[in-house]
């Protein structure tokens, strides 16, 4: 019931306020709320334990529920949505809300390198580039300059930081699990991608799903897929509806005109969030409270649209 619960949830919060900035503090109570759940995990591993008794195997402690593990996929989809910030950090906007997304953004991403995550360096990228192709759909050519040569200097002042290892950042990059995995990565040799070729010729020769389909992997780690492994055919297509219905109406938020730039950009960075986990995880074996963040999410973006913000 969750899922249903929180998309209806979100309609409901958009029927009840009139203000973007109310319905804002809701979009950063989900981001904050999975943050720190994945964030406090890391942190207690690595303090309690060392990095050698769990984090160098790609495992975080949880404290809360008796010390239960949890893989560093599973952290990923708790810190995706505080990653998926990054790209928030190189737009205009006021010192507190550019701290905020910073105070979120840096320890997520940090939880995501110390359990050798590839999933978080993909989300910070595609984030920015995302962000950034939104800014320049919505903005006019004069600012888009701008906002071109700004970004310039950004990413420059970066890679000059990051060559001179400031604050050590250069060593600890090359030293951690997650360049060793990033640097022998090959995507065409990826066992994920072999899972989803399996799982996509099985919805076809396995109509009702029941998991009769063999997997190289668990899994098949991708949203869709897994749905359609386990409960077959006809719910793999009501959910790629649901998909299709929740992009439909995203764009036209990005043509509302009531609507800021901030709180599009916002939206754009955290489905950004959701889909790359998404695409390579399996969300609803692993984490339905995710998804049902994510129907909350597709329930604001639905109901926004067909009221008037102030």
């Amino acid at each position: 019931m969750y899922p249903l619960f929180l998309y209806v949830f979100g309609i409901v919060i958009v029927a009840k306020l009139n203000n973007e900035k109310q319905i804002v503090y809701y979009l950063y109570a989900v981001i904050i709320g999975l943050s720190l759940f994945g964030i406090f995990a890391v942190l207690y591993s690595n303090k309690i334990y060392g990095t050698a008794a769990g984090l160098e195997m790609r495992v975080a402690t949880i404290p809360w529920l008796q010390d239960a593990k949890l893989a560093g996929t599973g952290i990923d989809m708790y810190i995706c949505l505080g990653i998926s910030l990054s790209g928030l950090l190189f737009i205009k906007t006021n010192v507190f809300i550019k701290a905020l997304n910073a105070l979120i953004f840096l320890p997520s991403f940090y939880s995501s390198i110390a359990l050798a995550n590839r999933t978080g360096l993909i989300i910070v990228v595609s984030s920015v580039i995302l962000i950034y192709c939104t800014q320049m759909r919505l903005n006019s050519i004069r600012n888009n300059i701008k906002i071109v040569l700004l970004f310039m200097v950004q990413c420059i002042l970066l890679i000059f930081l990051f060559n001179k290892n400031v604050f050590n950042v250069k060593m600890m990059w090359l030293q951690s699990n997650a360049f060793e995995r990033f640097a022998n990565m090959n995507l065409f040799n990826d066992p994920r991608v072999t899972a989803w070729g399996e799982a996509f010729r099985g919805l076809f020769t396995n109509l009702l799903g029941g998991k009769q389909t063999q997997l190289s992997l668990e899994y098949a780690h991708n949203l869709w897929l897994d749905v359609g492994w386990s409960t077959g055919l006809l719910p793999f297509i009501i959910l790629i509806v649901f998909t299709l219905m929740t992009l439909k109406n995203y764009i036209k938020l990005l043509r509302n005109d009531d609507l800021s730039l901030y709180f599009k950009y916002l939206i754009t960075a955290m489905l950004n969030g959701f889909f790359v986990i998404f695409m390579v995880d399996p969300v609803l074996e692993a984490s339905i409270i995710l998804f049902s963040a994510f129907c909350f999410v597709s329930g604001v973006i639905g109901s926004i649209n067909k009221k008037q913000i102030k």
